[in-house]
């Protein structure tokens, strides 16, 4: 009985990232976050439309995308990959 109170309390608790509309004009990405330490108590690190920014969340769901422990990311501006990055590893 405790087991069911505390799932339902954990599900009516669970916070969705805002789903993002339209595409990046950039060529590189900017990350304010990258994990969800990286916000404040009362926001989420999401994927926005230009890399993961800290985001007030929805308590519906959304077809936002939250950072998953373990993604690829660095905060600040991010750059594609070239191939050439060899070149500058002295």
């Amino acid at each position: 009985m405790i087991l069911l109170v505390v799932c339902i309390a954990v599900a009516a608790s669970e916070n969705y990232c805002p789903e993002v509309k339209g595409e990046c004009s950039l060529s590189y990405r900017i990350n304010d976050c990258c994990s969800q330490n990286d916000c404040p108590s009362y926001a989420m690190c999401c994927k926005g439309r230009c890399g993961y920014v800290c985001k007030h969340p929805s308590t519906s769901p959304t077809k936002g995308v939250a950072i998953k422990p373990g993604d690829d990311c660095k905060i600040g501006r991010v750059y594609p990959k070239t191939g050439l990055e060899w070149l500058f590893r002295f």
